[in-house]
């Protein structure tokens, strides 16, 4: 392309016109003094180390400079957002599998699934059990998502019709899913989180097990990604992450599995170590933490 022919033949040109430029004048000195080469050659290699020992990353951590409706702002001067307990516990509205078809088994085990895809990350330097998000195994009729004072919460999963996502605020149409982290506005503490699915953006489905049309998404690739929310970690830029924030325009899978980057983001967040492996049959989390009415709660 002309584009191509331009980015290899303008160099060219130039580096002809040089040489031409070094034959007319006489015993030209093509080398520069020692000591400015020697200066040089020590800032290349400077400049070197310090590309290989910087951590460069794509993720972004949730920190108190983030809005709850904008960009995740990863800022070093701001506190990030943190979990202070081994476990946290989720719960169903049973509303979800009436508007997912597949039903409830469907439904539990993808969630499941998803969340363990965070847990078999290792982190280089640690054997700690994993941050353990557990499902309980009854329902609630708890619809609303929020964060009450003084009496325990209810971490609750929901999806809505597309009527009820249209009169929630900041409730952008063409999302598929948010989740709600209620924090400490002074510490960053995370209190409780909220999920909710976009019931008319499409149709959640299985697309790895059989093969979904345009109007279908599928579940585990989105909750996967919300499961990143949920654990502290925004939206990556890294191309291809699962938590990079846009789709495909047809039936994604690919954020089912996670990325380096997203490992990586994973690590960062440090989070305290679960009391048991949620592999474990048994393993369950009894922390249920009431917070007082002194804090200051976004």
């Amino acid at each position: 392309s002309l584009l191509a022919f331009m980015h290899i033949g303008i160099p060219l040109v130039v580096l002809l016109l040089m040489w031409v430029h070094v034959q007319r004048v006489p015993k030209a000195r093509t080398n520069p003094p020692r000591p400015i080469m020697a200066s040089l050659l020590v800032t290349l290699l400077a400049l070197s180390l310090i590309s290989v020992t910087a951590p460069v990353h794509a993720f972004c951590r949730e920190s108190l400079a983030s809005q709850s409706t904008g960009p995740c702002k990863d800022d070093p001067s701001a506190l990030p957002l943190f979990w202070d307990r081994s476990c946290m516990t989720y719960v169903f509205n049973p509303t979800t599998w009436k508007l997912i078809p597949g039903g409830e088994s469907f439904v539990r085990q993808t969630f499941k699934a998803a969340y363990q895809s965070w847990a078999n990350t290792q982190c280089s330097g640690t054997t700690k059990l994993p941050f353990l998000v557990a499902q309980a195994s009854g329902t609630t009729q708890t619809s609303r998502s929020e964060f009450l004072y003084d009496v325990p919460n209810e971490s609750i999963v929901i999806a809505r019709t597309l009527g009820e996502w249209a009169t929630l605020p900041d409730h952008d149409s063409h999302a598929l899913a948010l989740t709600l982290i209620w924090h400490d506005k002074k510490t960053g503490e995370i209190l409780d989180v909220d999920m909710e699915l976009n019931g008319g953006a499409g149709t959640f489905s299985d697309c790895d097990k059989s093969k979904c049309s345009g109007a279908q998404i599928d579940l585990q690739n989105t909750i996967t990604h919300e499961a990143g929310h949920l654990l502290g970690l925004g939206h990556s830029t890294a191309s291809g992450s699962t938590m990079q924030a846009s789709t495909m325009s047809g039936p994604e899978v690919s954020k089912r599995s996670l990325e380096m980057d997203d490992k990586a983001g994973y690590c960062a967040l440090e989070l305290p170590a679960g009391p048991c492996s949620a592999s474990n049959a048994s393993c369950m989390c009894t922390d249920t933490r009431v917070f007082p009415s002194h804090r200051s709660v976004s």
